[in-house]
Formats: structure tokens, sequence, C-alpha cells
């Protein structure tokens, strides 16, 4: 019985994940994977003014809300270039000390999927955010990334993470397979989209947009600018 229980719970995860991606599809968007992009774009969009028009209770987020520089993250867990920034070259952990920790930036971290364990992935990440384990989720799937092959082994592997997190197994997995999470991992995306984000990772620095895995001086001199 149990076998068959999870075996209807994986097909409904896949039909999800179909779904929700087919419907970004039809937003004619391009789902490129060169997070590679050197250039910076320097293309001015509605700034935050204050933080007033974001509501933190309702995103993802490290640092002080009232801070003056407001730094949007967008990633997919899949992408090669996401990994470099957020582990390989320890861009983020650097950003993080410099500016977050010391209250200069507060830092948001929104989705950005590409494909259908993207979508899973991003569940499993507010499920973790649930339980007050965000940050130490994404960190956790970032470093294995290697291991996130299809849709039914990373089911697993996320399950895993969150056991060696000492999260609370029953309501995670419960929330894994749950869809409320669906129209806020679109809505991410599509918001991203509509401000310039075209690819993995991208970047909104005060409504301005940095595109890929730059190297931290480049977010170094995007952050001085602007305090």
């Amino acid at each position: 019985m149990k076998k068959n229980k999870t075996s209807s719970t994986k097909i409904i995860i896949v039909t999800l994940a179909i779904l929700l991606a087919v419907s970004v599809t039809l937003l004619v968007i391009n789902l490129s994977s060169k997070g590679d992009v050197t250039n910076l774009n320097n293309q001015q969009v509605p700034k935050t003014d204050n933080n007033e028009e974001i509501n933190f209770q309702e995103v993802h987020y490290l640092g002080n809300p009232e801070a003056s520089v407001v730094m949007i993250e967008y990633s997919s867990i899949t992408c090669p270039f996401c990994k470099r920034y957020q582990i390989t070259d320890e861009t983020f952990d650097n950003i993080k000390k410099e500016y977050v920790d010391t209250g200069k930036v507060v830092y948001i971290y929104k989705h950005f999927t590409r494909n259908e364990v993207d979508i899973l992935g991003a569940i499993a990440l507010e499920c973790a955010g649930e339980q007050n384990m965000f940050f130490e989720y994404k960190r956790k799937v970032y470093e294995n990334q290697e291991n996130l092959q299809n849709l039914e082994f990373s089911n697993r592997e996320f399950s895993k993470y969150a056991q060696e997190l000492n999260l609370n197994m029953d309501s995670f997995n419960e929330c894994l397979t749950d869809t409320k999470y669906l129209s806020k991992i679109e809505s991410d995306k599509t918001e991203g989209m509509s401000k310039g984000i075209t690819g993995t990772p991208g970047f909104l620095i005060n409504g301005n947009v940095v595109s890929g895995a730059q190297p931290f001086a480049v977010f170094k001199a995007a952050i001085d600018r602007l305090l």
C-alpha cells in the first residue's frame, strides 16, 4: 500500500510540474541556460524606494529589511552557474559577509525555474522555509547539485537533505506533495522576466540588472555605487 501511495505521489508531482512548465512556456520566454553572461546590463527598471513595494512576510530574505540596497537573486537549482556563484566562487558568501551581515543590503532569493527538477526543488526550498530553514536548505541543495539528475531521483535527494538538516519529515514530505507553492514559483519567474532577468543567475540591485555568475568585484562595484 505504501509503495502504491508513493508512486501516485510521484505521478502527481510530475504532472503538476509538466503543467507548470507548459504554462511558463506559453509566455514565449527564453529559458536560456546561458548563465555565464559576462556583461553588466545597466538597463534601469523601476526601483524599490524605501522597500515599500516588498512584503517581507512573503519573501525569503537575509539582512536588514530597512537597508538602503535591495538585492534580489533569481536562480535555478540545476543551473551550474548558480552553483558557481553560490558555492564554488564564494561570491554569495562574500556579499553576505561584507554587505548583508553589516546591515547595508537586504538579500532576497526568488525562483527562476528551467525544468521539472527545478520546480520540485523550488517546492522543496519553500517547504524547508516553512521550518525556517530556507537558506540552510538552499546551500545543501547547491552543494549536492550533481545529484539532481532526474525527477524521481531528485525526489529522494530532497527528502534526504531535509533529514540531514533535522527537519520534521512528516511536515516536509506532506508539503512536498502539495500544490500550494506552484503559483508562487511561477510568479517569481514571471516577475523576474518583467524586470529584465533573462537567465540564471540573474540579479536586481535596487532595480539594476546584473546578469550571470559575475566575480565579487562586479557586485561590489554595483552595490557601492548605491551606498
